[in-house]
């Protein structure tokens, strides 16, 4: 069974996957914004996909839409 998000988390993944280019050159307050959820729940989502900050997550992303 997968592991339920919570409704931010939620919101945060549907936010990323609809736009990942955008969300690479956006700060953690943007995403925040734009997901409709709160700077400590963006890194909470980081942190829960391994990554151990919001700027590591960004470059794992660019480096994935880049070689896509």
């Amino acid at each position: 069974s997968q592991p339920s998000l919570s409704p931010a988390l939620l919101r945060i993944s549907e936010y990323v996957l609809k736009d990942p280019a955008k969300v690479v050159n956006q700060t953690i307050t943007e995403v925040a914004d734009g997901s409709g959820s709160s700077e400590a729940s963006v890194l909470r989502f980081c942190r829960d996909i391994k990554f151990s900050s919001f700027q590591r997550f960004k470059l794992a992303l660019g480096i994935e839409l880049s070689t896509h």
